[in-house]
């Protein structure tokens, strides 16, 4: 029995704010809209002051994107294996990245809408816009399809979804305030400091940037790899020099 067959509105009862999310967005503040034709225009950041926003992880999303016109799309809670959703019931579903070739799979939920598919290979792979997270180029690619809203884009030049591993937190927010640790769309020595804290005390979910060992531009580079090491660190400060897109 699939997915769509097994999960139904009242099974899933989407309400913001119930169930564990990993942590507040990593969207980039600047760049966190997604359009789509027929219901306007998605925030894949705002959800509870960013701290319910979509969260990029090495493999999979977690989070809300809330559209104005169509209300909360839910795209997981943290698979049940820690590594990808299965798919396959309503305990885990949601939307994974394949981390070698960066391709989106799985499911949202929409109370209002229903299921998102970001799994798009099939239909769009010919044109080059199945859904997909450019990893190299920190943001989303291609197109994703609900049933009941059609398309909704993530390859536009001007208005898109990026990702920023040089903002990790609020500039001036002390340890303790609410904004410590959420993201803020800026890049300053806030940044880096609190980085730097994260892993000197073995944060994972800040400090595990990237596969040890990996070069730039090979498959691991950029992806989390469960440990904390030299490799880290020096990933978070190429980033924080570079900046955000």
């Amino acid at each position: 029995m699939g997915l769509r067959t097994q999960i139904t509105a009242a099974t899933v009862g989407l309400v913001l704010g119930t169930g564990a999310l990993a942590q507040s967005s990593n969207v980039f503040e600047s760049n966190k809209n997604a359009w789509s034709e027929n219901v306007g225009w998605t925030d894949w950041a705002g959800a509870n002051s960013r701290a319910d926003g979509v969260f990029i992880a090495g493999s999979y999303l977690t989070g809300y994107i809330w559209g104005e016109n169509i209300g909360w799309i839910d795209v997981g809670r943290v698979p049940v294996n820690g590594v990808d959703y299965q798919n396959l019931n309503n305990t885990d579903y949601g939307v994974n990245i394949d981390p070698v070739t960066g391709a989106l799979s799985g499911y949202a939920w929409g109370e209002n809408i229903g299921w998102v598919n970001f799994d798009t290979l099939a239909a769009l792979g010919a044109f080059n816009q199945e859904a997909e997270f450019d990893r190299p180029a920190r943001r989303f690619r291609g197109h994703a399809w609900g049933e009941n809203i059609g398309w909704i884009n993530l390859d536009d030049g001007t208005h898109y979804v990026s990702y920023c591993s040089a903002d990790v937190t609020t500039t001036g927010a002390a340890i303790g305030d609410p904004a410590y640790g959420v993201p803020d769309g800026l890049v300053t020595g806030a940044d880096i400091n609190f980085f730097v804290n994260a892993w000197g005390g073995g944060g994972l979910a800040v400090a595990d940037v990237t596969t040890t060992g990996a070069a730039i531009g090979s498959p691991g580079y950029g992806t989390p790899d469960g440990v904390i090491t030299g490799a880290d660190i020096n990933f978070y400060v190429n980033a924080w020099v570079a900046g955000c897109p």
